[in-house]
């Protein structure tokens, strides 16, 4: 409804010049406009966006406006921790990534930061469905779901987690709020409901649910003896006075290894067959926008700069193996992989143009108007006067309340 009252492309000569260029493939930069102008320009544009922020604030909110235009769109956070193993950090953190990775299968609108971009992404997200009438084997499924990063626990009150007793089975999916119990009747799925993981009351019946990976990345079984290779022949190249620290790193990841732990190995990830980056898991006719590219560019730069000294230092106490630098791909790697895209920057002032060169400038012309928080009046009047000039004129407003005033 509202993407067709506000019929983006037929909004003057700079927008539909815009959509043109970045058909054609022209890197163009679009100079003077306002923030909420910058969404309305990428959400123009009949193709998937990938739209590139400064920092996870804006990202937030370049969402929820691509989102009010009509786009299908996904923030894409970036991790907390790429170095060192995962286990003890943020698993909400994680969860948020790998839905992320799931929801770009139907996303139009991805929104990322550059250290996002720079950072080590899942090629393939997996999970298990189960349904109900269906015919699996009990057996198979907890192994599978190990196989996935859940870990088998007493009740499965929290997400990541499963719980099997009998023929029951209970897992609470990252994916999802609430848990889930499978009844079985043999190797057939008699049953599945919803339950409450405080009270463990159930919420009803349902046809089934599927669990995605609770680890971003996960291994096969012929995988873990070629990390044990890899480990072993990295412990004869480990750099002088650091060898006692890397061994003892070493051997807590061959111990999880041959426990099948998998939560301990997420610093092996970089060797991992799915290992890759967001890029690899755009369609091909994806344009990149980049706001205000010299701010993304600039924090950029400082991502860059803080892991490769971090990494140096942790690689000299032997706290990570060689193969960890290729956890982040930097910065020349990112303008690369943006480069086989159509690409465009929208920015407030006319500046140099960070990541790419421009080959075409649009000047749109558009100004931001007056913060109607302070004096809804004025807005009556700006209204009123944009009528009279055969505007059509939609508000937007921040909650129901405002919006009724």
């Amino acid at each position: 409804m509202l993407e067709k009252l506000l019929k983006i492309k037929e909004y003057g000569n700079s927008i539909t010049e815009f959509v043109e260029k970045v058909r054609r493939g022209v890197p163009t930069a679009v100079f003077g406009v306002p923030d909420p102008f910058k969404i309305f320009m990428a959400s123009a544009l009949d193709r998937p966006v990938l739209y590139v922020v400064k920092d996870g604030l804006s990202a937030e909110l370049a969402k929820k406006e691509a989102e009010v235009l009509g786009r299908h769109a996904v923030y894409i956070p970036p991790k907390d921790e790429i170095l060192l193993s995962a286990k003890a950090f943020s698993r909400e953190s994680a969860y948020a990534r790998i839905i992320a990775a799931d929801e770009m299968r139907n996303a139009d609108f991805i929104v990322a930061t550059a250290e996002t971009l720079m950072q080590t992404f899942p090629k393939n997200v997996r999970y298990v469905g189960i349904r109900t009438g269906e015919d699996r084997d009990l057996a198979q499924t907890a192994k599978e779901l190990v196989a996935l990063g859940y870990r088998r626990t007493d009740d499965a009150e929290s997400k990541g987690t499963f719980a099997l007793r009998g023929d029951v089975l209970d897992v609470f999916p990252i994916n999802s709020e609430l848990p889930y119990r499978a009844d079985f009747f043999g190797d057939t799925v008699e049953s599945v409901k919803k339950f409450d993981p405080d009270t463990r009351k159930s919420l009803g019946f349902c046809d089934g649910f599927y669990a995605l990976q609770a680890q971003e990345f996960t291994f096969k079984e012929d995988d873990l003896g070629m990390f044990s290779s890899v480990i072993k022949n990295e412990l004869k190249t480990a750099p002088t006075g650091s060898y006692q620290r890397l061994k003892i790193v070493a051997d807590d990841i061959i111990s999880a290894i041959e426990a099948g732990d998998i939560s301990s190995l997420s610093a092996l990830e970089s060797l991992s067959v799915d290992c890759g980056s967001v890029f690899d898991m755009l369609p091909e006719n994806t344009a990149i926008v980049v706001d205000e590219p010299k701010r993304a560019y600039d924090a950029a730069v400082l991502n860059e700069r803080e892991f490769t000294e971090r990494f140096a230092t942790l690689r000299k106490e032997g706290e990570v193996f060689s193969f960890a630098e290729r956890n982040f791909s930097g910065l020349e790697s990112l303008k690369d992989d943006m480069a086989r895209f159509p690409i465009a920057a929208v920015q407030t002032l006319s500046a140099t143009v960070s990541f790419f060169n421009p080959l075409a400038v649009i000047n749109p012309s558009v100004s931001a108007v007056t913060d109607y928080r302070l004096d809804m009046n004025v807005a009556y009047t700006d209204a009123d006067n944009w009528l009279r000039g055969g505007y059509t004129v939609l508000f937007f407003a921040g909650d129901e309340k405002i919006g009724r005033a």
